[in-house]
């Protein structure tokens, strides 16, 4: 015997035929529909029969989670890396939209035409890791002078002629030369700036966190 799930979301309600398939949003968009809330007088709240809006990050997982499994189906052999790097990469930047929340969306908004695309123009270099020289036990305490050496990943094409530039708005932070490179980073290459290391010097004595920001720039690349 085979046993198969038809429908597993039945929010949605297809009148008067009653089959799921034609159903196009789990927003309830039938008469009368209504759910509980703790709203007087009557404690009960009408849906309008319309498609829903929602916001969150319970709304944005799952269409992350499908652009994901998309990218996947089209391209088999990515890893999973690769496959966060293509949704990363070919986002959209939208704080010309959001001037309120600079530094704080991530980056941006995803575009699944672009993350299907086969062919990739630009470079994609991210983050990899940081390596913190200092006194003694790698991390970055009060009233110390370290240097930092950032390796950098490239996951397209090659990037030419990496240079980045460290700030921070730590009024203790003191940055002697905030201006770093890497040169040429080929495809899937990783880079170091192990001959232009960054040093900060922090001039308090209280612990607590900093932000710092890394502004990446090269020749074929927007800047990042």
């Amino acid at each position: 015997m085979v046993i198969g799930l038809i429908f597993s979301a039945p929010g949605g309600y297809d009148l008067p035929l009653n089959i799921p398939e034609n159903i196009l949003s789990t927003t309830p968009h039938y008469p009368n529909f209504y759910f509980h809330a703790d709203f007087p007088p009557d404690h009960y709240c009408y849906v309008e029969m319309n498609y829903g809006y929602m916001a969150g990050t319970s709304m944005a997982a799952p269409y992350v989670s499908g652009l994901a499994a998309l990218i996947k189906s089209h391209f088999p052999g990515i890893t999973n890396d690769e496959i966060r790097e293509r949704i990363l990469g070919t986002a959209d930047d939208i704080y010309s939209l959001n001037p309120d929340y600079i530094g704080k969306l991530g980056a941006g908004r995803i575009n699944a035409y672009k993350a299907l695309s086969t062919e990739v123009a630009y470079p994609n270099v991210c983050l990899h890791q940081i390596i913190i020289n200092d006194e003694d036990d790698g991390i970055f305490e009060c009233n110390e002078t370290a240097e930092l050496l950032i390796e950098l990943k490239n996951w397209w094409i090659e990037a030419q002629d990496v240079t980045g530039v460290l700030e921070t708005d730590d009024p203790y932070i003191t940055i002697s030369d905030f201006n770093t490179s890497w040169g040429n980073i080929g495809l899937e290459e990783i880079a170091v700036n192990q001959n232009d290391p960054l040093t900060i010097t922090d001039d308090s004595i209280l612990p607590r966190s900093v932000d710092f920001t890394l502004h990446l720039l090269a020749n074929n690349m927007q800047p990042k």
